[in-house]
């Protein structure tokens, strides 16, 4: 993660953006599951329509530390593990080849 802004030098009034790192994160194997549903009529022998119900469950963790680019080693005794719960449920309709 990085900061993002605009420097000005005051005597020539020149601007820059400039990037500061600060905190480096990896993402650990993560648990999800995920279920669904559907059902389908026909409308002719070769169409039809399809509404589909489905629910995906992801538990993410990640280790965060401050940026060795930035920091350097004086900070490695900091580390934060940080997870995030993710719920998706999604529907809608589709339409089906029969063949």
């Amino acid at each position: 993660m990085n900061l993002y802004g605009v420097a000005e030098n005051k005597e020539t009034g020149m601007q820059m953006e400039i990037t500061v790192p600060l905190v480096d994160y990896k993402s650990r194997k993560s648990f999800v599951m995920g279920t669904g549903g559907s059902f389908t009529a026909m409308m002719t022998p070769r169409v039809g329509v399809t509404w589909f119900l489905e629910y995906k469950y992801s538990h993410l963790i990640f280790d965060i530390t401050p940026s060795k680019k930035m920091f350097g080693e004086q900070l490695d005794y900091i580390y934060e593990k940080e997870s995030v719960d993710l719920n998706n449920l999604s529907s809608g309709l589709q339409l089906t080849a029969f063949f």
